[in-house]
């Protein structure tokens, strides 16, 4: 059997919708809306295209869900998956796309003393001093 490819996006915007968090076995996975903001030109002005998509993301322990809250930049790595199922009313087939987060990094800061600016990640863009830090 070939090998199942995923397609990567690199996607950023806006939190749209604050995170909300399950638990599966001992994992949490947060689920939250990004608006990615497209520009098109229309009768010679450009306008704002709104795209709005889900984002899940499993939880680190070191991830605060708090910190994943609406308004918030971020940049997102994931892949992109489509969930399909069949409408209980209408009997239709239906299909959704979502990311799924492999790392999500905060462009700006997510710390409303101001004292955290910059650039912080979550998930697997973990930043380490040295060599001797990195846990494998």
């Amino acid at each position: 059997m070939a090998k199942k490819k995923s397609t990567t996006v690199i996607i950023d915007g806006r939190i749209s919708r604050d995170m909300e968090v399950r638990q599966a076995g001992s994992y949490r996975i947060g689920k939250f809306d990004l608006c990615h903001n497209n520009s098109k030109k229309v009768d010679g002005q450009w306008q704002d295209d709104p795209m709005f998509i889900t984002v899940e993301y499993f939880l680190h322990d070191h991830d605060q869900p708090a910190d994943f809250r609406k308004g918030v930049l971020v940049e997102i790595n994931a892949a992109l998956k489509c969930d399909k199922w069949t409408d209980r009313e209408s009997g239709q087939a239906r299909s959704k796309f979502k990311l799924m987060a492999n790392e999500v990094t905060f462009t700006e800061s997510t710390n409303q003393t101001g004292g955290n600016d910059g650039q912080q990640s979550a998930g697997n863009g973990e930043r380490f001093e040295d060599e001797s830090d990195i846990p494998f």
